[in-house]
Formats: C-alpha cells, structure tokens, sequence
C-alpha cells in the first residue's frame, strides 16, 4: 500500500521526495519503482521476523514464567520436607537421648554387678593365696628338713669316700712294690741271660772275624803268587 501511494507522487515531481532518507547508499528519491518494492518486501520480510521472534520471546517468557513457577512450587515442598525432616530429626534427637540415658541407667547396674562381683573374685583369690603361702611354706619346711638330712647323709659319704680312698691307695702302694720287686727280679734274670748271649754271641762274631781275615789273608798271598808268577813270565818273554 505504501508503494502504491508514493508512485503517483513519482509522477507527478521529485520536489516532493528531496528530503528523504537514503537507502543502501541510493537517495529514495533516485529509486525505481523495482527498487521501491524490493525495499519494501525487505522491510516485510524484517518485520515478520520482528514478529516470529517477539512471538519466540514471549513462549520463552511463558516457558521461563512456568518453569519459576514448577520450581517455586518445587521448592516449597523441598521447605516443607525440610521442615518435616527437621521434626523427625528433634524427635529422634530425643529419642536417642532417651536411649543414652536408659543405657547409662543399664551401665551402671552392670558397672555395679561388675564390681561386686570382681570384690567376690579378689577376696576369693586372696584366700587361695594364703592357702597356697601356707602349703609353700610347709614344702619349705619340709625341704630344708630334707636338704639337712641329705647333707649329713652326704658328709658321712664323704668321709667313708675319704678313708675308702686312704686305703686303697695304701693297698695300690703295695701292689706297686710287689710288682715292682717281681718285676726287677725279672729284669735282673733277663739281663743276666742277655749279658751271657752276649758275650756267647760277642765270641761267636770275634772267631768267624778271625777266620774271616785268615781266608783273606790266604787269598792274598795266593793272589800275590799268581801276580809274581805272571810278572816274572812276561819277563822272559820279553828277554827272549
């Protein structure tokens, strides 16, 4: 429609347009009419989409508004069960003293028992433990009685040890000059024996020696005679 309006002006003068604003670098004035209606379907166009954008804001308005609203209701049930989550919290807060306190009442009833009966238990252990010094003290007794006993038994052993050494010593001193006297006896018989083969033997070696050097005295003689008699041989020979 504004096209239409502002063509009959076109045509009628220009002196009409010299005020208007330029667009896309050309004045309107200096526009065709193709120009014109390019512009204006252009400016359609941004509109429309002026539109489909202001109509897309207010949906993201309203979703905006809507979600707030879901949130705020969501968050005033989160209050709510807050708040019922803190009574439940005091109530178990309660309950859980009550408890502590029952539990300490029971503690110390059995602390109490507890303690009776480890009095019971240390008054009947020190009972046993006099028991037991009085039975330790009797075995004492009876041992040092015993260990006094051993020990004369012990001195008596000694001494009848002592004197059964003395007189065995005195018996092996005996022994010992009995075997002595036996056995130089025997010495004295053996050495006699062995002086006379000795000398028999020493008698026996001076004749065979004698005998000896007489054998070789005559082999020398005969050895000497046998030299001589070759010597005057060769003597002849050689004066022949």
């Amino acid at each position: 429609m504004d096209a239409k309006k502002k063509m009959p002006v076109k045509k009628t003068g220009r002196k009409h347009f010299k005020n208007y604003a330029v667009l896309d670098g050309v004045s309107v004035t200096d526009m065709t009419k193709e120009q014109l209606e390019a512009h204006v379907y252009h400016l359609q166009q941004e509109i429309e989409k002026e539109k489909e954008e202001r109509n897309c804001f207010q949906i993201e308005r309203d979703r905006i508004q809507s979600l707030w609203e879901i949130t705020k209701q969501q968050l005033e049930e989160k209050d709510t069960m807050l708040r019922l989550k803190d009574n439940e919290i005091d109530e178990a807060a309660l309950s859980h003293l009550a408890e502590i306190k029952l539990y300490k009442q029971k503690m110390k009833h059995i602390m109490f028992e507890c303690e009776q009966l480890v009095n019971e238990k240390i008054v009947e252990k020190m009972v046993e433990k006099l028991a037991l010094e009085e039975a330790y003290k009797t075995q004492v007794d009876c041992l040092e009685n015993d260990i006094k006993k051993l020990e004369g038994e012990i001195l008596q052993l000694k001494t009848e040890h002592s004197d059964a050494i003395s007189n065995q010593k005195l018996e092996q001193e005996k022994e010992k000059q009995a075997l002595h006297q036996y056995y130089q006896k025997e010495i004295d018989l053996v050495k006699n024996e062995k002086v006379v083969e000795i000398k028999k033997i020493g008698l026996e070696l001076d004749l065979q020696r004698r005998q000896a050097i007489e054998e070789i005295e005559k082999q020398k003689d005969c050895h000497m005679k046998q030299l001589i008699q070759t010597h005057e041989n060769l003597t002849e020979k050689m004066k022949n």
